[in-house]
């Protein structure tokens, strides 16, 4: 059995729970109150710049802390398989052509540790969220073709958005990967051994 870091393992997910209670909680709340003046302004004046203002920038928030949790993860898993493989990201061993989250299952599946199916499809879903976000073009339609909830309107990549529930949904996911990770490995205590 692979043998790693008690207090890695626990900064990981205490980072993933840091990262919700900001996006989820605590930027929203803040931007919501930052909208609640009204005072002084007529109907069509709250409709078009508070209400759609508030609808933008919370659409925004959600759509970084979406992009920011999946590198979070991103940089965790590099972390975590360079010290089993005790060799950094560009000497891990060769894999077929795949997308990153599939290499990781690959690895840590050749380590012993083995992921949940719905987890993993929900961190492939990221990764194809975050390509689109950072690339645009090709991985807009990628993403279109492949999750088509991650448009207000089909063919219009303008109306790229996180659906409701998405965001919860990654946290979830990527909370319970390093939660199944723990239960695979023996864990030490040491401060000092990774």
């Amino acid at each position: 059995m692979v043998k790693f870091s008690q207090h890695k393992l626990t900064l990981y997910q205490v980072q993933i729970i840091h990262h919700q209670s900001l996006y989820l909680e605590h930027l929203p709340f803040v931007i919501k109150e930052k909208y609640k003046v009204t005072e002084g302004l007529s109907e069509l004046e709250k409709e078009l710049f508070i209400d759609t203002s508030l609808a933008w920038e919370l659409g925004e928030i959600e759509m970084v802390g979406y992009v920011g949790l999946f590198h979070l993860w991103e940089k965790y898993s590099k972390d975590f398989l360079s010290t089993l493989f005790n060799k950094k990201f560009s000497e891990w061993p060769r894999l077929p052509r795949m997308i990153y989250p599939k290499k990781v299952e690959k690895h840590l599946s050749n380590f012993g540790i083995n992921i949940s199916e719905d987890i993993l499809e929900t961190i492939i879903e990221a990764n194809t969220v975050v390509n689109a976000y950072k690339h645009g073009e090709e991985a807009i339609e990628k993403l279109e073709e492949d999750y088509p909830a991650y448009f207000g309107v089909a063919g219009n990549p303008d109306s790229f958005y996180i659906p409701s529930g998405k965001l919860e949904k990654l946290f979830d996911a990527t909370l319970n990967f390093w939660k199944e990770v723990e239960s695979q490995v023996e864990l030490n205590f040491n401060f000092n051994y990774a």
